[in-house]
């Protein structure tokens, strides 16, 4: 029995797997806690614009992501196989570049649009998206960072920082926030700041990781037409999923109250938990 136990953990394939399952499983603990402090701490209409808000932004973030994470993750595994490190590199860049240039169209037409969104959204909600689009970049290049790492075969980081950290950090300083009387919005503020400085911490880390491999050999030149153009079809796919996902909180802000819409959302999160287990 022991001589299982030993070569299960030592065998880099079963810690993988573990340790993507654990972070999952502890982000979606602290992603139900925060939920729950919100909900106890400002009640179930602060709750509810919460979830409005934060679902508009999470489609948002598909938006602008362009499928993108899931392409460097395809594309950087391959460069990784080829050893071409230098690759990955100019992969980063550009793909944050895109999302960059997205990100600075995305920001204004929400802001000048959102008198459109009146239908389903409240006021109170579009107030915290203003907010939250400002943390669209770190969100999104945050993914493509860790989606980087897994193709380095960086696991235990790359499942750390998508899966559970961010959740963590939210949840701890949403608790620390709500308890002095704190208002959603220096929450929203505070989550902003949060993932900003998670992008720079992963950042560094990434290219640590990359620098240890050398710069390797250049393989093959990466253009922005092949990247967009591979990540296009992926992008369809992930911005069909997200809306399909959080459309419902959304829509029930035209015919249910904030409170009712945080009770829904409560719900839902608990469920999480269920199917997880």
């Amino acid at each position: 029995m022991v001589k299982i136990i030993k070569s299960f953990l030592t065998d880099k394939t079963n810690l993988s797997i573990g340790y993507a399952v654990l972070f999952r499983g502890l982000g979606v603990i602290a992603a139900f806690g925060l939920s729950y402090v919100i909900g106890n701490k400002l009640g179930a209409g602060k709750a509810g614009i919460y979830f409005q808000a934060y679902s508009v932004f999470m489609i948002f973030s598909l938006i602008a992501g362009f499928g993108l994470n899931n392409t460097v993750f395809i594309k950087s595994s391959e460069m990784v196989s080829l050893e071409d490190f230098k690759g990955i590199k100019i992969l980063l860049f550009k793909s944050s570049s895109v999302v960059f240039v997205i990100t600075i169209i995305l920001i204004p037409v929400f802001y000048f649009s959102s008198g459109y969104f009146n239908i389903f959204i409240s006021e109170n909600a579009k107030h915290l998206i203003k907010i939250l689009v400002l943390g669209l970049f770190p969100f999104i290049i945050l993914n493509i960072f860790t989606e980087t790492l897994k193709a380095l075969k960086e696991v235990f980081w790359a499942t750390f920082f998508q899966s559970f950290f961010g959740n963590f950090i939210v949840f701890i300083i949403s608790y620390f926030l709500f308890t002095r009387q704190g208002s959603l919005t220096d929450f929203v503020i505070g989550f902003v700041i949060i993932y900003w400085i998670l992008f720079v911490v992963v950042f560094f880390l990434l290219n640590n990781k990359i620098n240890k491999n050398g710069s390797g050999i250049k393989r093959g030149k990466i253009t922005y037409g092949k990247m967009l153009g591979f990540s296009k079809h992926l992008f369809i796919i992930s911005l069909l999923s997200t809306v399909l996902a959080n459309i419902d909180v959304i829509i029930l802000g035209k015919f249910v109250a904030e409170d009712k819409i945080g009770l829904y959302g409560m719900a839902l999160k608990v469920s999480l938990i269920i199917s997880f287990i």
